[in-house]
């Protein structure tokens, strides 16, 4: 299309202005994927991943390409192409949930559960998906599973969920101490609570 067409030529004349911008890799990307070639979108993300040493920046263009990905409406394509399968697979689950696309979201379970089947995250999507079913045992169930088998940096997106499944549940006490009875958790319980 004619959008795709004038894309395709400010990039190529930002190519010949200025070939080491950075920003421009999002806009070749976007391209690749919007043409479905996802091994050259996937490319263009490791050589700029490739050049840039900094964890921060990596995780912005690592993240960016996933949500161009999932925008574009290849979820699966993106968990596969994603520098980091825990984490793909996690923007995906809360990408899924925001959209209610849950199909596609048990796709990228199924393959991420056959790829790494001992991973708590599995776990911990599995209980978001029972809490927004209101099914409020089963959340409890694989949150309780899940959270203290997770590194404790990716404890903390998690928690929220945790802790209101077990609130529903009347398992306020229990959820206190097996977080560690934390302060920030017990503002947490009793905001739920009240």
């Amino acid at each position: 299309d004619k959008k795709t067409a004038d894309l395709e030529k400010l990039i190529e004349a930002h190519v010949q202005n200025d070939a080491n911008d950075p920003e421009l890799a999002r806009f070749q990307w976007r391209i690749e994927i919007l043409h479905k070639r996802f091994g050259e979108a996937s490319k263009t993300l490791k050589s700029v991943l490739d050049r840039n040493p900094g964890i921060e920046p990596n995780r912005n263009f690592a993240q960016d390409f996933l949500f161009d990905m999932l925008d574009a409406g290849h979820v699966l394509e993106g968990y596969r192409r994603a520098p980091d399968p825990a984490v793909a697979l996690d923007t995906i689950a809360t990408d899924a949930a925001s959209r209610h696309r849950p199909k596609e979201l048990d796709r990228a379970l199924a393959e991420h559960r056959q790829r790494f089947p001992n991973d708590p995250v599995l776990l911990m999507v599995v209980g978001q998906q029972a809490a927004a079913k209101q099914d409020w045992a089963k959340a409890a169930q694989n949150f309780s599973e899940g959270w203290p088998r997770l590194p404790e940096a990716k404890r903390q997106r998690w928690t929220y969920g945790y802790l209101f499944a077990r609130v529903k549940l009347g398992q306020a006490i229990q959820a206190y101490h097996e977080t560690g009875k934390r302060p920030e958790h017990f503002r947490q319980l009793t905001a739920m609570i009240l």
